[in-house]
């Protein structure tokens, strides 16, 4: 894997930036949860199969991470703990870059490329696995 700086062309989107700007959402999706002021029935997988989906635990494991539990957000969801860090990772990259006006390349090798997309695959089944397991 290489990581290098080089200059931002003009018009190039920070994409980083982008997609980490709904994690600044969530305080006020936990702040309405725990307020009272909006609610999540069950799961309509759970519901019909008895089986969690890819996203069961996300709200509760967000709402630990809210209240500083990082272990307990992480047990409830690891998998959309993961996303949440490398959001904000790419993201202030990302925002470091457009202030720098330069932007962070990471080129990875056709090994690490294939392992890159394993693990798009492979972390999700063993996500679901982990919340199947601990009953979530």
């Amino acid at each position: 894997m290489q990581i290098y700086v080089r200059p931002r062309r003009i018009g190039e989107l920070p994409v980083g930036a982008i997609l980490m700007l709904p994690l600044f959402g969530l305080p006020f999706g936990g702040w309405l949860l725990e307020h009272g002021h909006h609610s999540f029935g069950l799961c309509s997988m759970k519901r019909a199969f008895d089986l969690p989906c890819l996203s069961c635990g996300a709200t509760r494991g967000t709402l630990r991470l809210f209240h500083g539990d990082i272990l307990g957000a992480l047990s409830f969801q690891p998998m959309m703990m993961m996303i949440y860090a490398a959001l904000l990772i790419w993201g202030f990259t990302s925002l470091w870059g457009v202030v720098q006006d330069k932007r962070v390349v990471m080129q990875l090798s056709d090994r690490e490329d294939l392992i890159f997309k394993m693990s798009v695959v492979f972390i999700p089944i063993l996500n679901w696995l982990y919340l199947w397991k601990m009953g979530i």
